[in-house]
């Protein structure tokens, strides 16, 4: 379960990142177990028929794949299939279990994230529906600019929080990665993180951009 900050994002994601990865001759050769519900089709495999299947078996922000064994033969009864689906904020998802799901900038600018009204929506939004979606021992994956503490991160950490002086032992600590826009002396520096303290993430855009702004 994808979900980001509207629809429009959400459709433009599938069908021009994520499709166009796992569609590729490089994913098939990678991951030829993987195979999508078109492949199977006894039609005549021209790239019109399969071209046209494909449009018929996808939508604008979800598909299913069927996982294949090692011989290469999928048997449709067996638990072996999946679904991907891309929500925007406020879309309805219910009825979609989810074993893994990726929240990727709730909110779509600092002006959103400087609104009280679009912070509480999207929070609402994420805990009540996206993350009831979770399956038991789900993978949660959030990932944003952190314009504001309120944020759907801030939220998950402040939930570790309570729960902890709960006494609740078995809620899951969350792993919290930072990688500040320009590292300064008084961060904690992540272990992935290269940089010299003055350096900006993307030095040669946050450079030009600080001097603009100066």
């Amino acid at each position: 379960l994808y979900c980001t900050y509207n629809s429009d994002r959400a459709e433009a994601y599938t069908k021009n990142e994520l499709m166009g990865t796992m569609f590729s001759d490089n994913y098939r050769q990678l991951f030829p177990h993987i195979k999508f519900k078109f492949d199977l089709d006894e039609e005549e495999n021209t790239t019109k028929n399969k071209l046209k299947r494909k449009k018929s078996t996808l939508t604008d922000r979800s598909f299913s794949i069927l996982v294949a064994d090692k011989d290469g033969k999928i048997n449709q009864s067996d638990n072996n299939r999946g679904r991907f689906l891309a929500a925007g904020v406020g879309q309805g998802i219910a009825g979609t279990p989810a074993h893994l799901i990726v929240v990727d900038d709730a909110l779509a600018s600092k002006s959103d994230a400087d609104s009280e009204v679009m912070r509480r929506k999207t929070r609402k939004w994420v805990k009540n529906d996206v993350l009831s979606r979770a399956q038991p021992n789900a993978t949660k994956v959030f990932i944003n600019t952190r314009w504001h503490s309120e944020d759907s991160i801030g939220m998950m950490l402040e939930e570790y929080e309570t729960e902890s002086k709960r006494g609740n032992l078995n809620y899951p600590k969350p792993t919290y990665v930072n990688f500040p826009a320009k590292l300064e002396a008084h961060h904690e520096k992540h272990r992935l993180d290269n940089r010299l303290v003055g350096e900006y993430l993307w030095n040669v855009y946050l450079e030009k951009y600080a001097i603009a702004q100066a």
